[in-house]
This record gives C-alpha cells, structure tokens and sequence, in this order.
C-alpha cells in the first residue's frame, strides 16, 4: 500500500503533463488514464478507476480505426474492473469484444488470445456456465502449452482454473436431485403385483381377524 501511495502522485503528474502537451486524443494520454485507472483498482477505488478506464477506451478507439491491441486491452481491462464490481452481465460483451478482436489480429496462436479465452472462461465459470466456461479453458490451455511451455506460470495457472472448473462440476452433479422425467417409474407388472399383495393381505385380515 505504502508504494501505491508513492506511485499515486507520479502517475497524476504524468497524466497532467501529457494532458497540458497534446491537446485532444493522444495514444500516451490513453496510456497514462489507463495506468492511472490501474492503479486505483489495485488499491480497490474501483468508481474512480472506471472513467478513466472508460475514457481511455473511448480515446483509443477514436485514435485506433478497427482492430488494434491497445483498443483490445482496454475492452478487457474495463470487463475486468466490472466483473470486480460483480457486474457480470456488463461485462461479458466487452471480454467477447476483446477476445474476437485478438483473434483477428493475431491469426493461430497467441499469449494474448489465450489470456483473453482465460477471461471469458472465468467469467463464464462465476456465472455458473461450467459447460461453456470448459472449452474456452481447453482451448486457452493448449494454447499456452504451445506458445509459453508447459511449465510457464500463465500455463500452471489455467492448469489450475480448468482442474478446479472440473472439480466445481463434479460436485454440483452429485448434489443436483435427478430430473423427475430421468427417474425410473416401476413397470406394469411390478405395479400389478404390488397391487396384487395388497388385496391379499387385506384378505388375510378377513380371514384371521
């Protein structure tokens, strides 16, 4: 916390000082509202990060026609901070706008693709969307078994994700009752012979009561 609060008024004086030397839209201006953004989520002052997160985005979009990276970063960094906020349904369109737009950038494999299939994943999974959240973890998987190695933290962290997604699944099946159509109905005969021993002992009680 101590070097948080440190680096806060550098990176003000930064924004400030690029604000005053390029007047209007300016890819270092972006950059330094979505460092500044940054910094206020990791100290948990999330209402003051989404503007600046917010302005950067639509900052880069005007400077970036189309596809670009840092237009990709910001849709997955404002996703970020509003799945924080616990607001998943805001969220889920900007990490399928950021993970659509890496994958055409980067054609085959790539870090960022993989790390973009993570996000949408882990989002799908705190939705309780496991059979989607699934494929999205497989594919980011592989893909970081490819491109950074098997042993790679990024790797061992998706590792982790799919394997508790699987572990979440499992328990959730256990503890859910059987649909009333999948359970099995007695045959007819089975149905008729119950039928059967009952009118016999109500007999029985005739004859010996």
């Amino acid at each position: 916390q101590g070097r948080y609060s440190e680096a806060e008024p550098l990176y003000e004086q930064a924004l400030e000082m690029k604000q005053r030397l390029f007047e209007g839209d300016h890819p270092d201006v972006a950059m330094s509202l979505n460092n500044l953004a940054g910094l206020y989520r990791s100290q948990g002052r999330l209402s003051e990060a989404e503007p600046l997160y917010g302005q950067a985005l639509e900052m880069r979009q005007r400077l970036f026609e189309g596809d670009h990276p840092h237009v990709a970063t910001s849709l997955n960094n404002l996703a970020a901070l509003y799945e924080s906020q616990g607001r998943l349904s805001e969220a889920e369109p900007l990490y399928g706008q950021a993970l659509a737009m890496y994958q055409r950038l980067f054609e085959g494999d790539h870090p960022d693709v993989a790390g973009s299939l993570n996000n949408l994943a882990l989002l799908y999974k705190s939705q309780g969307r496991y059979s989607e959240a699934e494929p999205l973890y497989g594919q980011a998987l592989a893909m970081c078994e490819r491109t950074l190695g098997t042993n790679h933290p990024n790797t061992q962290t998706t590792r982790e994700n799919i394997a508790l997604l699987r572990q979440q699944m499992q328990q959730t099946e256990r503890s859910t009752p059987p649909h009333p159509h999948l359970v099995r109905r007695p045959s007819l005969f089975h149905r008729l012979w119950q039928r059967i021993k009952r009118f016999i002992r109500r007999l029985m009680r005739l004859v010996f009561y």
